[in-house]
């Protein structure tokens, strides 16, 4: 009786061990972009052979105040910013395009942070294209929680095999 509960452990183990690690990436097989900005936009360069297969403009525009008084605020201490965005498939078939979860924005400290739920309240939201094809482009707000005193720095995008960063 005890060698059935040891050997049901043990095969439960390995089967989360496999669920573990079916999903990883090796980072060897992601395409990197990087940029530098004119001040409050950027845009990626062109890529060359083993970059990023999209390409990212991105156009700072401030602090944003939420519309309406029932709008969730910030935390103390924090303030929302907002990024207008395009992402352009320049030659990556099947790709999953302008998910706004791809963002991450990092500050002067180099603190990272992801994009708020705030932003699907801004009314001109980027749009995902599942499954996108060369030439297809998305565009649209994103929205930030930073610290209050801080400056955004870069804006990354990594959809998993292709990784942009924008210096602003």
């Amino acid at each position: 009786m005890m060698s059935k509960k040891v050997a049901a452990i043990v095969v439960l183990f390995a089967l989360l061990l496999v669920a573990a690690t079916s999903g990883c990436i090796n980072n060897n097989q992601i395409k990197e972009t990087q940029t530098t900005a004119q001040p409050n936009s950027a845009t990626s360069a062109a890529p060359a052979a083993g970059q990023a297969q999209v390409s990212v403009n991105a156009q700072y525009q401030g602090a944003y105040t939420p519309p309406g008084q029932y709008m969730p605020t910030p935390k103390p201490g924090y303030q929302y910013v907002k990024f207008y965005v395009t992402v352009k498939n320049i030659n990556d078939e099947g790709v999953d395009l302008g998910n706004p979860y791809y963002f991450s924005l990092f500050d002067n400290t180099n603190q990272g942070y992801t994009v708020s739920g705030m932003t699907f309240f801004a009314g001109d939201s980027i749009k995902d294209i599942p499954n996108s094809h060369p030439g297809d482009t998305t565009a649209g707000s994103l929205v930030f929680e930073i610290k209050q005193g801080v400056t955004p720095q870069k804006l990354m995008y990594n959809d998993f095999s292709n990784k942009v960063t924008v210096t602003l």
